[in-house]
């Protein structure tokens, strides 16, 4: 068993992006190191063909009814990935395509129904929170081949409105159980919390692109990384502005040579189903 010492805090790592829809997640996961695989589950590559076109990055799209061709898919990527970057884009949608299969395998006869809508059980949330568990394995498998792996996550926004206090607003990341969604933030290196806002840097795009990576009030981010709590990335490649901060190219050397000695002992991966 290895020493406290002798363990390293750098390498590849498994990132959750989350904030609301459009606030920048895919744009800023498709400036991570090529070459990159997107899992597409939320029909977002437009975005990575208008900032990234001409980046060695590969898209594979999955249907709401193709979990098991996606579950196929992440098996031969844990015997071996070639790619730099994996991310699972996003969330919500893979969320969605593991209950649309728990309800495929139980057929029309045996779900409940509310109308002509078929309508998920308790069962099915245990299968979703079983669906998440192998994700998260998956990236686990991804880390220990030296590939960075990233999740996106839309946000869930819920009122509470307690009996004696002012009401607040507690945001979630949006799957369709609560129990899947609280064990993700757990087992994930680095959280960044995306947010928009007026952008007074430019006249011309109304929109500023933020990125927390320590909690604001009741959004929790979480950085090992000397980055500051909350910075402007509008206009900016997302992965090159981090590095740009004072610190930062010691830590990539050192990331760098973790993954010099993890490919030493990297299987040889065949080129399989168009990767």
């Amino acid at each position: 068993m290895p020493s406290l010492n002798s363990l390293s805090l750098f390498g590849p790592k498994r990132i959750l992006m989350k904030g609301k829809s459009r606030s920048g997640k895919t744009a800023a996961a498709g400036s991570y190191p090529t070459p990159s695989l997107f899992l597409d589950l939320d029909g977002r590559w437009a975005t990575l063909k208008k900032h990234f076109d001409g980046r060695d990055i590969t898209v594979e799209s999955f249907g709401p009814d193709e979990f098991k061709r996606l579950a196929e898919f992440t098996g031969r990527l844990e015997q071996g990935c070639k790619y730099k970057t994996v991310c699972i884009d996003g969330l919500t949608s893979f969320a969605n395509l593991v209950l649309e299969y728990a309800l495929t395998l139980k057929g029309s006869s045996k779900g409940k129904k509310f109308g002509v809508l078929e309508v998920n059980t308790v069962e099915d949330y245990n299968v979703e929170n079983a669906g998440i568990t192998n994700l998260l394995s998956f990236m686990k498998h991804l880390q220990t081949q030296g590939v960075t792996s990233i999740l996106t996550a839309h946000l869930n926004v819920v009122n509470v409105q307690p009996l004696d206090k002012p009401m607040y607003q507690v945001r979630d990341l949006m799957t369709g159980g609560k129990k899947a969604a609280a064990k993700i933030p757990g087992v994930i290196d680095e959280i960044y919390h995306f947010e928009t806002s007026n952008n007074e840097l430019s006249s011309t795009d109304p929109i500023g692109y933020i990125c927390y990576t320590k909690r604001g009030g009741e959004d929790y981010a979480d950085t090992m990384y000397p980055l500051p709590a909350t910075f402007n990335w509008t206009n900016k490649n997302f992965y090159d502005h981090i590095n740009s901060y004072p610190g930062m190219i010691d830590v990539r050397k050192e990331e760098d040579n973790v993954t010099k000695v993890k490919e030493e002992h990297k299987i040889k991966v065949e080129d399989f189903g168009g990767l």
